[in-house]
């Protein structure tokens, strides 16, 4: 981390920056501390262990009635706003979030989706 005044910080010193943060009993138990500052794991055991927490939260939320921190509006428009990135690309201009929250430009995505028959085609 770059800081402005007092210069870098690194390793495992960037938890000074943070004195009380620390991880979830749930999160603790996947990743194997309280305070980690990095992991050495695998990006496919990585994965696993970040799907197997959104998993957990929503069986918390569905047993307690809670609300999830992140909703499906929300993580609508965090997907849209990556997938704009693509569907520019593709359509050479600048997009909307709603032209491709609302599936309005899919180019992008639709070459995808004949991949796994999703849609019209296939090109397997």
């Amino acid at each position: 981390v770059v800081l402005d005044d007092s210069g870098v910080v690194e390793g495992e010193a960037v938890l000074g920056l943070v004195p009380n943060w620390q991880l979830d009993p749930m999160t603790t138990l996947i990743f194997g501390g309280p305070r980690p500052w990095h992991y050495e794991f695998t990006f496919p055991e990585t994965d696993r262990k970040l799907l197997a927490l959104e998993q957990y939260e929503l069986a918390q939320c569905v047993r307690t009635g809670a609300k999830p921190e992140v909703d499906g509006q929300q993580g609508l428009h965090a997907l849209a706003v990556v997938h704009a990135l693509f569907e520019s690309q593709v359509a050479g201009r600048a997009v909307s979030i709603n032209e491709i929250a609302n599936a309005q430009l899919t180019e992008y995505q639709d070459e995808i989706d004949r991949h796994y028959g999703l849609i019209g085609g296939s090109s397997a």
